[in-house]
């Protein structure tokens, strides 16, 4: 991976708030990640603003501040315009399904979708910008097993 911070005019920050980062993944596939803790454009909301691109086409999630309900998914395959998918229907949102979910994992003994087994990776690829910002180098981020 290579990482590059920088600093933001009036940034409040002692460090660089801004960074751009380039993973190859271990199968192949390239991720782009930009990020700005000092922007003066609107906020992201938790719900977050996604595109993933793939050979035929690219899926782009909006997601307001307010409810995830309310966010937009749209598909749109190469050569053609455009069109939004239905979001799942959930019986719960917010913080109840992700109360029901850690339930359901404490009760049955299972490991949840997302646990910081699985996030420590996400630690990896952080520490990984870090010594790329550093360095000014190319990086192999470190490896990291879970609990």
């Amino acid at each position: 991976m290579y990482a590059r911070g920088w600093r933001v005019p009036d940034s409040p920050y002692q460090y660089d708030p801004a960074v751009a980062a380039t993973m190859t993944l271990s199968g192949g596939a390239t991720v782009l990640y930009e990020g700005d803790w000092a922007t003066r454009t609107p906020e992201t909301s938790w719900n977050g603003d996604w595109e993933l691109i793939g050979e035929r086409g690219r899926l782009t999630w909006m997601g307001p501040a307010t409810d995830v309900m309310s966010s937009t998914l749209l598909l749109q395959l190469r050569g053609e315009t455009p069109r939004p998918l239905p979001l799942p229907e959930l019986e719960l949102s917010d913080r109840a399904a992700s109360l029901a979910a850690f339930g359901e994992a404490v009760m049955t003994k299972r490991e949840p979708e997302t646990s910081a087994r699985d996030n420590i990776h996400s630690l990896a690829i952080v520490l990984g910008c870090v010594a790329s910002i550093e360095s000014g180098a190319v990086v192999v981020p470190p490896s990291m097993s879970g609990p």
